[in-house]
């Protein structure tokens, strides 16, 4: 939903009158925007707000920054995380105060990242593998790890091996766009900054949330073929005609 809302706001502000089968864009904006809302999915409407908010009040090169910086962020994340863990104590502590049942268990979840993390370290470069070996065990087998972030799953799956491969598939297209950027100018590609942003989405996403899907990797890979794509020469005919 969060996707498609980005999606009808790329084609709405580079195309306003803009219809598809005699709906107008803006309509079918606003409906998104309400589904989202309706979601009632409070990670989803703050991750939908950022996203929207950087897309419709920032410049195209502003945005593909965020966007990099978001990428390298995720990237870096099993490292920051542990000197992270203070600040998200706090953050936990003053949501249990307001909320105890949703602040405990945002406790719950970051004591299982820690925890995971601790043990995916035993074998940070290719990590445990599947089939449960990568969750904590007590002393009679039995897992005490429930892990919710894709990154930590990915992690404690593959090691840093895995982790930069199926992340760093996300951030080369980005930064191969902002080269891009510098070179030819923001018009060169108006509809990839809504791909980009979608994929930044998923990229704040798969932290706390296990959202990742192939529909991601389809997407980088439109957006590096959109980059990557020669443009088509004119034939030296089309120049006469044009000089004649």
């Amino acid at each position: 939903m969060i996707s498609a809302a980005i999606a009808a706001c790329t084609l709405m502000r580079q195309e306003p009158n803009l219809k598809y089968k005699s709906l107008p864009i803006k309509p079918a904006f606003i409906a998104l925007l309400i589904g989202v809302v309706l979601c009632k999915s409070l990670g989803g409407l703050i991750i939908a707000g950022f996203i929207l908010l950087i897309l419709c009040f920032t410049k195209t090169k502003t945005q593909v920054l965020t966007a990099l910086i978001i990428s390298f962020i995720l990237l870096s994340y099993p490292i920051t995380r542990d000197a992270a863990t203070p600040a998200l104590e706090k953050v936990a502590s003053l949501i249990e105060a307001k909320n105890p049942e949703r602040g405990s268990s945002l406790s719950y979840r970051f004591n299982m990242e820690a925890m995971i993390l601790e043990y995916s370290k035993l074998k940070g470069i290719t990590g445990w593998g599947g089939f449960g070996r990568n969750f904590v065990h007590d002393m009679q087998g039995a897992s005490i790890s429930v892990p919710d972030g894709h990154w930590i799953i990915l992690f404690s799956m593959y090691g840093w091996l895995g982790y930069i491969s199926t992340y760093g598939l996300l951030a080369i297209p980005i930064l191969k766009l902002k080269q891009q950027l510098k070179l030819k100018g923001a018009d060169d590609q108006p509809y990839a900054i809504g791909l980009v942003l979608i994929i930044t989405a998923t990229m704040i996403d798969v932290i706390p949330n296990s959202s990742f899907s192939n529909i991601t990797m389809l997407l980088t890979g439109s957006l590096a073929g959109s980059i990557l794509r020669p443009k088509k020469k004119q034939s030296p005919e089309v120049k006469t005609n044009q000089g004649s």
